[in-house]
């Protein structure tokens, strides 16, 4: 016996089909609102606003005024050099900026071709970590995954980047409350038949 001749069997393509088939759009319904946060949520690449550079490129602001905290070595050695005794990588390495912290350096004080001329080594080499300062004047956010989110919109990094997380705790600890609660209030409030409506439900879908 094939499928057709089974559903055949069964009345064909009816009212109780197109029924069931209407009501799995309501799982994608659920999905979209599932994974919204990992879009108006989504993280953004960002790093201290410096009014002084506004007029520079992302990637000159945080050459001049956002301290590096990766690899500078062109030739470093990666944990799989060190497993496997493998010679240094020759692959060049990008610097890893700094999202929170920029240097203490007042670069009004400076020209804007003194900026654009700017030696990094020279002018940051002797500023220790313990004299960086925490971003004062917002953060500039890199636009080219997401043009804006609740991140870029409400600043939430560095010491508010806890709020996002838990923006999804507590939505999950709602949809959890709320499919224990509103079961049983379905149940009580609209099942005219007594007959709980998950037991209908596996009735309905087990073959018999």
């Amino acid at each position: 016996m094939y499928f057709d001749d089974v559903f055949e069997y069964i009345g064909g393509a009816g009212a109780y089909q197109l029924g069931n088939l209407a009501f799995t759009f309501a799982i994608f319904a659920m999905s979209i609102d599932a994974m919204r946060m990992n879009f108006v949520g989504g993280s953004m690449e960002h790093w201290c606003k410096i009014p002084e550079l506004a007029n520079f490129t992302h990637d000159d602001q945080k050459y001049i005024g956002i301290p590096d905290t990766g690899p500078t070595d062109s030739r470093r050695r990666t944990w799989l050099s060190d497993l496997f005794g493998l010679p240094y990588s020759s692959e060049p390495v990008e610097l890893e900026y700094d999202s929170c912290y920029r240097f203490p350096i007042d670069y009004a004080n400076y020209s804007q071709d003194e900026l654009r001329q700017w030696n990094r080594t020279e002018m940051t080499s002797d500023i220790p970590e313990s004299e960086w300062v925490r971003c004062d004047s917002g953060w500039v956010y890199d636009q080219s995954e997401f043009y804006s989110t609740i991140v870029s919109e409400w600043d939430l990094v560095c010491g508010e980047s806890w709020k996002v997380e838990m923006i999804s705790t507590f939505y999950m600890a709602g949809w959890l409350v709320g499919c224990i609660i509103t079961g049983p209030i379905s149940d009580r409030m609209f099942d005219l038949t007594h007959e709980p409506l998950y037991h209908r439900i596996i009735i309905k879908t087990v073959p018999r």
